[in-house]
């Protein structure tokens, strides 16, 4: 990685920006059901070394990005009151938009989302490199959390403006962004959606790993502002699920 990824008074503007996203639905809970497709078994864990993934880069960029707005209070927000002299109401209209940390995406200017671009290769060329599946488990976790929602908030940086991420289509195939293979690892293609139902959720029966990814729309797990590592994985997800 090679530039660094600073914002200069990025929590301030945050808070004056009405069109940043909410932390999706709600995500769908690991089924105990859910067994590993045979083209992801080779990311079946199988924790062999002692390697660690250094997420530096990731954590700096989620400081400077992530808008922190603490613990919900569960209150509805007021409907948003049309300007003096218009009827259009400009921001997200959501009785539940002032929920969970945001990410100003309107804010971000072509630099910052070529930086977020390049991380996300970065994360992929890790796996031509290191053989995923052989690190220790929680360093495993950390990688798809990470990777998941690396590439997740790329694409919706890449796509914005959009008032619903989960709507998004890409590719000439227009696939939804959940199911479109836009991820590569070990020349592997996959989706979010293969990351958290066909890796992830059958190889982690601790539920809570469900509150890890972020899904980018309103109701979806909160994004934090740090990154995911082995030592800090199960306190940031009860983090996400107490709230």
């Amino acid at each position: 990685m090679k530039a660094p990824f600073l914002l200069s008074g990025f929590a301030a503007l945050a808070m004056t920006c009405t069109s940043t996203l909410a932390a999706a639905q709600a995500p769908a809970q690991p089924s105990a059901q859910l067994s590993m497709a045979p083209e992801f078994a080779k990311f079946k864990p199988r924790p062999s070394n002692t390697l660690k993934v250094d997420y530096a880069v990731w954590n700096e960029i989620l400081n400077n990005l992530v808008f922190l707005t603490g613990l919900s209070t569960r209150q509805i927000a007021p409907k948003p009151e049309a300007l003096t002299g218009t009827k259009f109401v400009w921001e997200h209209t959501s009785p539940f938009r002032q929920e969970g940390n945001k990410i100003p995406f309107s804010m971000l200017k072509p630099e910052h989302i070529a930086t977020l671009q390049e991380y996300k290769r970065d994360l992929e060329t890790v796996s031509n490199t290191v053989d995923i599946a052989a690190l220790p488990e929680n360093e495993q976790l950390a990688y798809w959390l990470n990777l998941h929602n690396a590439s997740i908030i790329t694409l919706i940086a890449e796509n914005y403006p959009v008032l619903e991420p989960s709507n998004l289509k890409l590719g000439t195939e227009k696939a939804p962004l959940h199911d479109a293979k836009v991820i590569a690892v070990a020349g592997h293609m996959m989706s979010l959606r293969d990351i958290r139902e066909k890796i992830v959720y059958p190889n982690w029966k601790d539920p809570k790993v469900v509150y890890g990814f972020f899904l980018g729309d309103i109701g979806s797990p909160s994004i934090q502002g740090e990154a995911f590592t082995a030592d800090n994985t199960e306190r940031l997800l009860k983090m996400n699920a107490e709230e």
